[in-house]
């Protein structure tokens, strides 16, 4: 019994010595800054919005804009863990697969600065074969 509880606390210790926030976990989809997200196969928590130059919702632009999360990735395959930004739709190639952040919630709106915790991130995680 001992020795299966250790092995249960394995991942949660890696994760803890990596600097990773052990609480509260979210999944792939609604994860916010600050919060770990269960990619299923691996784990990856939003740091920061880097950049946010999408265009408002209620604005006519000649571009869409673009957003840059700074994310700490960690695959429990694999020791270390990598922090890295992401342009969202864009995937990225990670130790163990592919990742992308497939959505940011909310929509930006003209005059309307949205708040770091109101961030919102649907991530796609595909691991290798």
């Amino acid at each position: 019994m001992k020795c299966s509880l250790r092995l249960l606390m394995l991942p949660l210790l890696m994760l803890t010595a990596s600097g990773f926030t052990t609480y509260p976990w979210t999944g792939a989809k609604d994860a916010r800054l600050g919060r770990v997200a269960d990619l299923g196969g691996a784990i990856a928590q939003p740091v920061e919005v880097v950049e946010d130059s999408r265009c408002p919702a209620d604005v006519d632009c000649a571009r869409p804009g673009l957003v840059r999360v700074r994310i700490t990735y960690l695959n429990p395959q694999w020791p270390e863990d990598t922090e890295l930004d992401l342009i969202v739709g864009e995937p990225r190639r990670v130790t163990g697969g592919v990742i992308r952040i497939e959505a940011v919630r909310p929509g930006r709106r003209l005059n309307q600065p949205i708040e770091m915790g109101d961030y919102r991130f649907d991530f796609l995680f595909e691991a290798d074969p």
